[in-house]
Formats: C-alpha cells, sequence, structure tokens
C-alpha cells in the first residue's frame, strides 16, 4: 500500500516559513504563482491551492533526498513541511513529469505538496 495520495480540495496545516538550506533564497511558489498572472494574497493563494488537485508525499523517513514519484503529468509546484507542519526549503529537480527529487541541507521526515 502506498503513503502517497491524491487529495482535492484540501486545507493545509498553519504555514510557519523556516529556510533550512543556506545559501540565495530562491522565489517562493506565491512569488510564482503572482508571475503566472495570478493577483491575490497569500490566503488567496492557499485557497487557490486548496481547490486544485493535489498529491501528496508521505517521507516516513528520515531523509536528506526524496524522490517523488507522481501520476499529474506535469512539472507541479512543490511545496514541504516537516513533521512539526514547519515550511521547508529544498531544491527541486525535475526527473520527468511525474517523478522529481528534492534534495535538502539535512535529513528529515515530513510531506511534500504538489500541485
Amino acid at each position: 500500500m502506498s503513503n502517497n495520495t491524491i487529495h482535492t480540495n484540501i486545507r493545509p496545516a498553519t504555514i510557519v516559513r523556516s529556510i533550512v538550506k543556506s545559501g540565495a533564497r530562491g522565489k517562493s511558489t506565491y512569488e510564482i504563482w503572482l508571475e503566472e498572472g495570478h493577483t491575490g494574497t497569500e490566503e488567496d493563494f492557499l485557497n487557490w491551492l486548496k481547490a486544485t488537485t493535489t498529491f501528496i508525499h508521505h517521507q516516513g523517513t528520515v531523509a536528506q533526498f526524496w524522490t517523488i514519484e507522481h501520476s499529474l503529468n506535469k512539472y507541479p509546484s512543490v511545496a514541504v513541511v516537516d513533521s512539526a507542519e514547519t515550511i521547508v526549503v529544498g531544491e527541486v529537480t525535475y526527473i520527468s513529469i511525474n517523478e522529481l527529487q528534492i534534495e535538502f541541507s539535512g535529513g528529515f521526515s515530513g510531506k511534500a505538496y504538489l500541485n
């Protein structure tokens, strides 16, 4: 049985920003959303996410590299939280339209939300 699930209309937990990887800060998913022509606040963005089909990857074991196979047939946006529901930033590499890998500065367990 797979620990990965696809949800629609999810309700994310309260979000606390935390950057784990050192170096220059990249664009947030919200900033990319705005650049793609959307308008609104971060709350509007979260409401848009809730209405979008979301693939949730459950990373139960502590790991620095997460390889995720999904069936979204696209290069999805990625948001990651640790087991305490704190947002964590990692470097995403798209392997194909249905597989990606995320590298973090250290290992941890948590969830990745793909839209």
